[in-house]
């Protein structure tokens, strides 16, 4: 028996896997067209309570395994009826960062509720193995396999001839048509939503035995999960099934026959782009299923006179006021502003959606750091030899943002974080030894900044660079380019009528992008002796899509203010003080931070401070005219809100 057909038997098992996962995706979009990037963390909890329930004999294996599988079904009606419905005329764009949300409550809930590290689950199929065409295969992952091939099967004939499958297609098709023929509409939608979480919590119970228990599973299954739901259109349960079955097929074959390591990790990623590439464009692709309105836009009222001042009393505070714990703290706040800055150009004015940011942030600092410690380059130098090294991804990916957008863009881009986690942060080739790659003592200009001997001087580097990355950002928001930007992320259709290049556009926001992010991952990477590239993965990609939704997508000021939830800048400084080791909790408040924006205030915190002090404006201005006083010199009037009407 050659090797080849081996590997492809071994990869079966994991392909059940995948299409058991992205099964629960598919029925989850059929009825709400939402993507729901939580299915694989609501899973992940109804395993960890079949976890709990089991592994001391409380209660016996087929029990706990049903019971976890119906918290897993609880929790996903409980998700459509409390976050989707109400926001089902929200944008698609508000829809995708609700779930990333949940996503992040339950992945941050499960790290600090359960132990960290693998935990070994007790097995549920037999441990033996089948011989099949002369190959050794576990039983567990051949009847894994089988047991795919089984619910794919009853689904297809479920929802084809049953009563309840004709409503959710019905559902599907015209929400408004099914209410008028009797359909409780928001009933099939939480029942269908009960469902695919059940399949879910089905998948991560079934597997866990296979491949251990934690945190991180839930972003471990999400991507193979999405590329195979993708190459079913998230609506073909045949075709996701052979999503699934080539994503773990190939990725079996590649452990075979490519030493490199990594590339198993990336075939999602390459499937999902296939897919997406070579699938007919269709017109109403092109633009969003119904009108939207999308998060507002700044002013962009940032002018030298402006900045300077401010500017200026932030270094004299690092300098002479601040003590000494508190130093650096702004100075990671300012650097992951610098990122999120990134991100607000390609969402706040682009108008998509870009899960991989953080990554780009890595890239750039990955490049400088071995230009630092492998060709002696100075500082500088590597700095700017880093933000022009994302240009080629960061371009490739704005041109496949021409070819797609929306949904599969943020899938598309998530996947590509994953891809690239393993392939390079994940290759000592690249990143050195866990201890990191050393680049000791920097200088810039000739100044040394050293961030341990001259912590406020690293600290003011990366303030004024931070300042002049949201003067140029600004500016750009004014220009003609900025202008554009805003004009194809209104109606897309309507720019090119009036002569603009949408492609060009995407491109030009996702290359800027690429370039200020790739400068804040290098100021976050350098505040340390040792560049440690292990936080570049997927959940600190979404971490920083939350940072920027909740401190304000379109804003610039919403940058500095989001930047304040990362572990270590000056919102957990600020926190420390009344409660110790808060870093550990950040995540969960930013994901609770999040939805409440999503609800509450999805302009962002930015957004509504601006609101408010334009109310307090026009109070003080009403007030001093009523008494006969002039304050034109002195409380200019302020608009109500900067908002850019996006109709799509």
């Amino acid at each position: 028996m050659s090797g080849a057909v081996q590997f492809g038997l071994l990869g079966l098992g994991a392909g059940g896997a995948y299409v058991l996962g992205a099964l629960g995706l598919v029925i989850f979009y059929r009825t709400s067209k939402v993507v729901n990037f939580a299915g694989s963390a609501v899973g992940m909890t109804g395993t960890y309570a079949y976890w709990g329930m089991s592994k001391n004999g409380a209660i016996p294996q087929l029990p706990a395994l049903c019971l976890g599988i119906l918290i897993s079904a609880a929790l996903g009606g409980a998700m459509y009826m409390l976050v989707i419905r109400p926001l089902r005329a929200a944008s698609q764009l508000t829809q995708i960062v609700a779930t990333l949300a949940v996503f992040a409550i339950l992945e941050s809930a499960a790290a600090l509720r359960y132990p960290s590290g693998l935990q070994v689950v007790a097995p549920i199929f037999p441990s033996g193995s089948w011989r099949l065409l002369g190959t050794r295969i576990g039983e567990g992952w051949v009847l894994l396999f089988l047991l795919s091939i089984i619910l794919v099967v009853i689904l297809h004939l479920f929802y084809r001839y049953t009563a309840f499958g004709r409503r959710t297609t019905a559902v599907a098709e015209n929400r408004i048509v099914a209410s008028s023929l009797g359909i409780s509409v928001d009933r099939v939608a939480a029942t269908n939503w009960a469902i695919g979480a059940g399949l879910a919590g089905a998948s991560g119970i079934l597997l866990a035995p296979l491949i251990g228990l934690g945190p991180a599973q839930a972003s471990l299954l999400l991507v193979p999960a999405l590329a195979s739901a993708v190459v079913g259109n998230f609506s073909s349960f045949l075709l996701v099934t052979l999503g699934g079955l080539v994503i773990g097929i190939a990725g079996s074959e590649i452990t075979k026959y490519v030493a490199t390591p990594g590339w198993s990790g990336a075939v999602p990623f390459l499937v999902m782009l296939a897919a997406l590439l070579l699938r007919p464009r269709r017109a109403a692709d092109a633009r969003p299923l119904r009108s939207e309105r999308l998060p507002s836009v700044g002013t962009g009222a940032l002018r030298l006179s402006v900045i300077l001042p401010i500017t200026a009393v932030a270094v004299i505070a690092i300098l002479l006021l601040l003590p000494p714990t508190w130093v650096m703290p702004v100075g990671l706040q300012a650097a992951i502003a610098v990122v999120l800055l990134s991100q607000l150009l390609i969402t706040g004015y682009a108008g998509q959606l870009s899960l991989a940011q953080y990554i780009f942030a890595g890239l750039g600092a990955l490049l400088a750091a071995n230009l630092v410690y492998h060709a002696g380059l100075p500082f500088e130098v590597a700095i700017l030899v880093g933000m022009i090294g994302t240009v080629p991804l960061s371009a490739i990916i704005g041109l496949l943002g021409t070819k797609t957008r929306g949904v599969n863009l943020a899938i598309l881009t998530l996947g590509l974080t994953a891809a690239l986690e393993t392939l390079v942060f994940g290759n000592q080739n690249f990143v050195g030894s866990a201890a990191g790659i050393p680049v000791g003592s920097q200088t810039f200009f000739g100044i040394a900044v050293d961030p341990l001997l001259y912590p406020r001087r690293y600290a003011v580097l990366v303030v004024v660079l931070a300042a002049v990355v949201a003067l140029a950002v600004a500016n750009l928001r004014h220009g003609k380019v900025g202008r554009r930007m805003l004009a194809v992320r209104a109606n897309e259709r309507a720019a090119r009528a009036l002569g603009i290049s949408v492609q060009g556009a995407k491109v030009y926001a996702f290359v800027l992008g690429g370039v200020i992010a790739g400068l804040g991952g290098i100021l976050v990477i350098f505040s340390q002796p040792f560049a440690i590239f292990s936080n570049f993965t997927p959940e600190q990609s979404i971490n920083i899509v939350s940072y920027n939704v909740v401190g304000g997508a379109g804003w610039i000021a919403g940058s500095f203010v989001g930047a304040g939830l990362a572990p270590g800048a000056l919102g957990s400084q600020i926190l420390n003080v009344f409660a110790s080791s808060i870093d550990n909790y950040l995540f969960l408040i930013g994901g609770i931070l999040l939805l409440l924006t999503v609800f509450q205030a999805q302009n962002g915190l930015a957004a509504q401070a601006y609101q408010f002090g334009a109310v307090i404006a026009r109070g003080i201005r009403r007030g001093a005219r009523n008494a006969g006083i002039d304050t034109t010199s002195i409380v200019q009037e302020l608009p109500d809100a900067d908002v850019m009407p996006a109709r799509a």
